[in-house]
């Protein structure tokens, strides 16, 4: 389940690991709303104060949130899958990446056959 806010950020409660990250960059940034933690034990859930839209919690710091979401749970609505595609190929094109074709056995792994 997905749910879509206006402002062009999408919130996925499936994803949310519920590690406050978030939550601290609202309240460090002094979001007027901000985020919290809502509810105890195994039915905590991150969402704006009052039943208000994530967009209105994160009016500053929408894109920092979104940016350092560790599971995606906070994302952009618009053009998604342009930006992972054109960071893909960007990753494919540099040097640093190249993918491997061949096998290394190690000396210690010998041993152990």
């Amino acid at each position: 389940m997905q749910e879509m806010q206006p402002g062009g950020i999408i919130f996925r409660p499936g994803k949310c690991i519920r590690c406050g990250i978030c939550v601290r960059l609202a309240e460090l940034a002094q979001e007027p709303l901000g985020l919290t933690f809502i509810g105890r034990g195994f039915d905590v859930r991150v969402a704006a104060p009052f039943n208000r839209s994530i967009e209105e919690g994160l009016q500053k710091v929408g894109q920092e949130c979104v940016e350092s979401c560790p599971t995606g749970a906070l994302s952009f609505s618009d053009g998604i899958k342009d930006r992972e595609r054109l960071q893909v190929e960007s990753l494919t094109r540099s040097r640093l990446w190249r993918p491997r074709a061949s096998r290394r056995i190690y000396s210690w792994s010998r041993n152990l056959c």
